[in-house]
Formats: structure tokens, sequence, C-alpha cells
């Protein structure tokens, strides 16, 4: 496959990566290679850790990013579940999520008040992209956003899905949709259609007891 798979997740109680869906990704997508990044605790807590999960993964990418031949990477949270072909990246776009949004366009989305902490230069913009679930990009962005100019902005505190997709475009990189209609920001059903399910916090078996 053209792809690789970066799974951002953390460690459990028994200090093991936290990947219940990872066979499901496999066997629905064989042949992809997999990666784990796992995001350090942060002293301020649970919620610092989710609203910043693209601060490990710019830190794996920086060490390991040699270890990936393949052009298009996708990354996916440890409570995202593919039942099905991961989507395709359009060939019109370099970052690609669920839904953008655009100051002015999606009516009110709160995370553009963090917009200032970005340090935008003159004639560029925000947007956000959602869920963080899953993206799928060309690996050139993921190189882009471990660019020296950004080192100041993830060391802050900045909502993941208005920080990645606004850095990947003020590097010039086109960023759009994919269809994703069973991702969400907050716990979803599995259905029976194959795709990919966010959030699915739990194991999960296709076979009815």
């Amino acid at each position: 496959m053209n792809t690789a798979v970066l799974i951002l997740t953390h460690l459990d109680k028994k200090k093991s990566p936290l990947i219940p869906h990872i066979k499901h990704l496999q066997d629905s997508n064989p042949g992809v290679e997999v990666y784990i990044v796992v995001g350090k605790d942060s002293p301020q807590g649970k919620k610092y850790n989710w609203k910043n999960g693209d601060q490990p993964l710019r830190k794996w990418w920086k060490k390991n990013n040699h270890k990936i031949t393949t052009p298009i990477i996708h990354v996916i949270e440890w409570d995202t579940l593919v039942t099905g072909p991961l989507p395709e990246l359009p060939e019109y776009l370099d970052l690609a999520g669920r839904e953008l949004m655009l100051p002015g366009v999606s009516n009110p989305w709160v995370w553009f008040r963090e917009t200032h902490k970005m340090q935008l230069q003159k004639g560029e913009s925000p947007c956000g992209l959602i869920s963080f679930g899953c993206f799928v990009m060309r690996r050139e962005v993921l190189d882009a956003v471990c660019k020296t100019r950004w080192d100041a902005v993830y060391e802050d505190s900045i909502q993941n899905e208005l920080r990645f997709p606004t850095a990947a475009k003020a590097e010039g990189f086109r960023v759009g949709e994919v269809f994703l209609p069973f991702v969400r920001w907050t716990k979803y059903p599995v259905g029976p259609i194959p795709g990919v399910y966010h959030a699915v916090k739990h194991p999960w078996s296709s076979v009815k007891s």
C-alpha cells in the first residue's frame, strides 16, 4: 500500500500502549504499515493530552520519519476503529479530515479563540479540521509542520484541530475534506457499514454473541 498509519495513543494501567482496534485496522487494510506513537502523560492532566495530541505526533515524526517510505500518511487516534478501507487522499488536497472549519463560515467554532497563539504572519489565516480521530495527508505536510518556525507554537497549549491544519495551510498546503461519515468528536456507535468510526472507547467485535 502507498500509505502508513500512525496511531496516536498512551500507556494503559499495565504500561502497555493502548491499541484496542489495531487488529481490525490490519485485517481491513492488508499490508498497511502501522506505527504506534505513544504520548507521555502531561502533569497538566488528561485534558491537556487530549487537546495537544499533535505534540507527540510532531516529536515522533522528527525522530522517525526516515523509517517511513510511503507518500501518504494516515493519522488516527487510539479510539478510532477501522473496519473498512482507509480513505484515499483526493489529488487536489494535501491534508484532509471530516470537516473543514473556516473563520466566518463555521459559525462559530470555539477554538478559533486560540488563533492568536499561532503567531501567523501577514496574509496567513487559520483553519480547523475535525475530528483529529482521522487525518490523511502527504508526508510533506508533516515535514513542514516540523520546521523550526513552529517550535514555539508547539510548546504552547493549542487545540490540535486548529494548530496542525493552520500550520499546514500557512506552509502552502491545501487543506480540505474527505468522506468520513462515521467520524465524530464524541462517542459514536459502530454500524454494519465498513468504514472509519470515532470515537470507540472499548474493544469491539464484529461477531455478535
